[in-house]
């Protein structure tokens, strides 16, 4: 086996297409950005969306994600990904796709100081930690509505959620000792607080919500679906009467019980009773 330097250790050991450790240790957060998309979702979600973008930071690793209804959309997404970090990367990844690559949305990149790097054809993994990202929040995703039988119209709310609990158990790009949340937010992250997808959930009501103020229940209660953006508004979504709510504060969760797998439990009791 070769003889490997410090250096050309740490190289092999980060994901591709990241730069190497000394370089990790003078960069910014989101100053260098990979992006990808995914192929089209079979399903079309509740809000209308088909696909997938999610940008990956190349110092500490997060990812965020937002899904889209067209692949034609990616300038939008891109602005409202600049919305949520505050700033535009230095330098942006990502293929020779034509939704990004077109000629007006080069411009603007160019007019706000962004070093666009295409990847070539055939070279595909240089943008493997976006990539990576995509396959890892749509596994995970799949599980969390497997797991709680929410309707799979929901999976762009569920892939949102799914990106803020693999900041919180996948290790940092710039040190493995850290979780990525870690890592951005310098705090320990407690999975433990985190609501699953799917269990019951209950948040106060306002007053002026409540038709009848003596006799409507105080409390609203529903599914919990993730934590995600709607509206501009980042919080808990919840599933209230095929109608979905955001929510901050003053919501409890019943993390042992999940209405959609009460449904199936309900159904098998009722088809096995009729057998006999």
């Amino acid at each position: 086996m070769p003889y490997l330097c410090s250096d050309e250790k740490e190289k092999k050991s980060l994901p591709k297409g990241s730069n190497s450790a000394h370089e990790l240790e003078h960069l910014v957060p989101w100053e260098e950005v990979f992006t990808d998309s995914s192929g089209k979702f079979t399903r079309k979600s509740k809000q209308g969306n088909n696909y997938l973008t999610v940008f990956v930071c190349a110092k500490t690793g997060d990812k965020i994600a937002i899904p889209q209804v067209k692949r034609k959309h990616f300038p939008l997404v891109y602005f409202e990904f600049t919305k949520r970090i505050g700033r535009h990367p230095k330098l942006l990844y990502s293929d020779l796709a034509s939704e990004i690559t077109n000629s007006s949305f080069e411009r603007y990149l160019l007019v706000k100081g962004v070093n666009h790097m295409n990847v070539l054809r055939g070279e595909h993994h240089s943008t493997g930690v976006a990539g990576k990202a995509i396959q890892d929040l749509s596994n995970m995703m799949l599980n969390m509505l497997s797991d709680s039988n929410v309707p799979n119209i929901y999976w762009d709310f569920v892939v949102e959620h799914a990106a803020l609990v693999n900041s919180m158990i996948m290790p940092s790009i710039c040190d493995k000792t850290k979780a990525i949340f870690e890592a951005v937010w310098d705090v320990i992250p407690n999975i433990d607080l985190v609501p699953p997808v799917g269990c019951f959930c209950a948040r106060l009501m306002d007053n002026s919500a409540r038709e009848d103020r003596k006799l409507d229940p105080k409390n609203q209660s529903g599914v919990f679906l993730g934590f995600a953006h709607r509206r501009n508004i980042y919080g808990a979504q919840i599933l209230v009467d095929k109608a979905i709510i955001a929510a901050i504060h003053q919501i409890a969760y019943d993390v042992e019980l999940f209405l959609f797998r009460k449904e199936i439990t309900r159904t098998t009791a009722c088809s096995s009773y009729s057998l006999y």
